[in-house]
């Protein structure tokens, strides 16, 4: 307290203290005066400190420390940046005369030409060399120091700012994490950071972060970098510099390699997520064509060789998903108490914040965002062997024995992508969620499709993995997501290849199970038979692979039940009905061929109206629909069919024609 008293003293001249540092009663008297006041601020408290401030101290230090610069008095210059260190934090506007925040400046400007001297590698005169590089420790140990006072921190920004970004390059780690701490205040200040982003620190920080450094300063460093792009999130200019300097490349890298915190996750997911803006449209909108593609082909070489990193963002999506998949364990639909452990080859998810606040958009999230991104990006056909790096990464190509939980990552992605209103990946500026709907959405699901179908053929060929599969094919309702796509045009071929080669293979009772338990996937499945999907090319072919599924629940005596259960019994008729006369006219006849659609469908329409003296029971509502629709066709059919019989008959006498006539009345038509 009394040394506080003596260096804040005030005489008929002013305060003491700063009376001495001028020379007022001697030059010999400034050295000891320093001293004094660096052991006082050295070792005092903050409101000592903020007093020795008020006092004026500051006011002739600046001039001081110049001219110890320049007269190599290297005792003077180091405890006047110690003084300013110690005191130019606690400066504060309005409380302290404008002669201190001048000699502030004033030294700010001092430490920033100590720091843009450049370093001779090649010089001979070692001392000089330690030298220099301890004076740019201890003016960047207090230019961080004054970074925290926010009336300097736009002064260090105009006068240090070139100085600091070029120390990034430095091999000296100290030197770089004083930097990159006093980059990381200033650029709080959004013109600060806008000024960051010219000075071509982007590049610097990338080679920084590929490099071998400690956990600390890797999340200051990314911590910078993250606010700089943020502050330029809409200049397309920044978001191709952030792509030039290998960003992408070197975030994706840390991120698999499972060793990045909670925190620079978060940084590194935000990043990437503005680069890959690359592939919107009211991002790009001013760009040529060419130039477009350009910049979007660079992003797919970005991410090429990247596996660990898209196992990692696959990891994430599966454990954000916890409705069917808790700990590496699938859960069933109906849960009957077992489950079915899978092993976690995908490797480690991405860090999770369990303490997120209500409402906060996790990066979990974000993980999926990327992953549909990425999926859109590399699946474009144009490029054939980036989505073949893709897809062997995802699918887990290189690992024998994955196919089933590569089945169940695609499962997961496509019910990720169910919700087409309010889902993860479904953007909300209207340019860019017209492109989702035409061309992204459609171009990731049939890469699932075909993903699924492959996986899932692969798994039900093998006696080790056949009963997961078909868990996962009830768990995920796969033959209900079949039915809806082939409704679709752009998903109808590679839907229907799923249903056709894994699904209808199945036991006819697990069809069952999985086809008629609610009433929706029946209506879509009597949609199917009457043409309604969406597949152009062999519309025909699949309107009869429906109806001979349908034909197969009537026969196991599956359908009917299921009909009478969800009381479809009027749209089964209508539909069965309309089926009959698809491919051909009310005056076409029902041939006797089984795999005929029309011989399919009255054979199922027989087995429903059937009661259980195995009589045709109907109602006059149901014969009168069935008389409109197909009345002519069964007419002509069984007409058709007598004057066979009797033409047979005729020409044939000896032989006994009973069996046949039953036939013909026992006939489904």
């Amino acid at each position: 307290v009394m040394a506080c008293e003596i260096l804040t003293m005030r005489t008929d001249q002013g305060p003491f203290l700063p009376n001495v540092l001028i020379g007022t009663i001697g030059e010999s008297c400034i050295v000891p005066a320093l001293r004094l006041t660096l052991a006082v601020v050295q070792n005092g408290h903050e409101e000592l400190r903020g007093e020795v401030v008020r006092s004026g101290m500051l006011i002739p230090l600046g001039d001081i420390l110049q001219n110890a610069l320049s007269s190599g008095d290297r005792y003077t210059f180091s405890a006047a940046l110690a003084i300013f260190r110690f005191c130019g934090p606690y400066a504060t506007v309005g409380l302290v005369d404008s002669g201190s925040f001048a000699s502030l400046k004033n030294a700010i400007r001092t430490m920033s030409c100590v720091l843009a001297i450049s370093e001779n590698a090649n010089d001979p005169n070692e001392k000089r060399t330690n030298i220099l590089n301890s004076l740019k420790l201890e003016s960047l140990e207090t230019m961080e120091a004054l970074s925290s006072n926010d009336s300097l921190q736009s002064s260090i920004s105009n006068d240090a700012l070139p100085a600091l970004a070029e120390l990034l390059n430095s091999e000296k780690e100290e030197v770089v994490c004083f930097a990159l701490k006093t980059i990381q205040k200033l650029i709080s200040i959004p013109s600060s950071a806008a000024a960051v982003a010219n000075t071509g620190i982007v590049a610097s920080l990338i080679q920084l972060l590929q490099g071998n450094i400690a956990e600390n300063v890797q999340e200051v460093a990314f911590d910078v970098l993250h606010t700089v792009a943020l502050s330029k999130s809409g200049d397309l200019n920044i978001i191709v510099r952030l792509l030039s300097c290998g960003t992408v490349e070197a975030i994706a890298t840390l991120l698999g390699s499972a060793t990045a915190s909670l925190h620079v996750t978060e940084i590194g997911l935000d990043i990437l997520l503005l680069v890959m803006t690359l592939s919107d449209p009211s991002v790009t909108s001013s760009l040529h064509p060419s130039a477009k593609e350009g910049m979007l082909q660079q992003l797919r070489d970005a991410f090429v060789g990247q596996d660990q990193f898209v196992r990692a963002l696959a990891a994430t999506m599966l454990g954000a998903e916890k409705t069917r998949i808790v700990d590496n364990t699938l859960i069933p639909l109906s849960d009957n108490g077992n489950r079915y452990p899978f092993s976690p080859l995908y490797g480690h998810p991405l860090p999770v914040n369990e303490t997120r606040s209500v409402g906060a958009v996790g990066h979990q999230y974000k993980a999926i965002q990327i992953l549909f991104k990425l999926s859109s990006l590399m699946c474009c056909e144009t490029r054939e062997h980036h989505k073949e790096d893709f897809t062997n990464a995802f699918l887990l190509k290189k690992i024998r024995g994955s196919s089933p939980i590569s089945a169940i990552a695609c499962c997961t992605f496509l019910d990720v992508l169910n919700d087409e209103k309010n889902g993860i990946c479904v953007p909300t500026n209207v340019v860019d969620k017209e492109l989702y709907f035409e061309e992204h959405l459609p171009l990731v699901r049939v890469f699932l499709l075909e993903g699924l179908s492959a996986c899932l053929d692969e798994s039900l060929s093998s006696d080790e993995t056949k009963d997961m599969a078909e868990v996962i094919i009830s768990t995920f309702r796969i033959p209900q997501l079949c039915l809806v796509f082939c409704q679709s045009h752009t998903l109808a071929p590679e839907a229907f290849d799923l249903l056709q080669n894994v699904v209808l293979p199945l036991p006819i009772e697990t069809l069952g199970n999985m086809l008629l338990e609610d009433k929706s996937t029946l209506i879509a499945l009597f949609g199917l038979v009457t043409g309604k999907n969406g597949h152009e090319s062999n519309r025909e072919y699949v309107n009869q692979k429906m109806a001979l599924l349908l034909g197969n629940l009537a026969k196991a005596g599956l359908l009917p039940n299921a009909i009478e259960r969800l009381d479809l019994r009027k749209h089964a008729i209508a539909a069965l009905s309309a089926a009959i006369l698809i491919n051909g006219n009310e005056d076409s006849t029902i041939d006797d061929d089984e795999e005929s659609l029309p011989r399919i469908c009255i054979e199922s329409l027989a087995t429903i109206l059937s009661n259980e003296n195995d009589e045709i029971e109907m109602s006059e509502l149901e014969s009168r629909t069935m008389a409109d629709a197909i009345g002519k066709s069964l007419s002509t059919t069984v007409l058709n069919r007598f004057f066979v019989q009797a033409n047979l008959e005729t020409t044939m006498e000896s032989i006994d024609h009973s069996i046949d006539r039953a036939a013909i009345f026992t006939s489904a038509e």
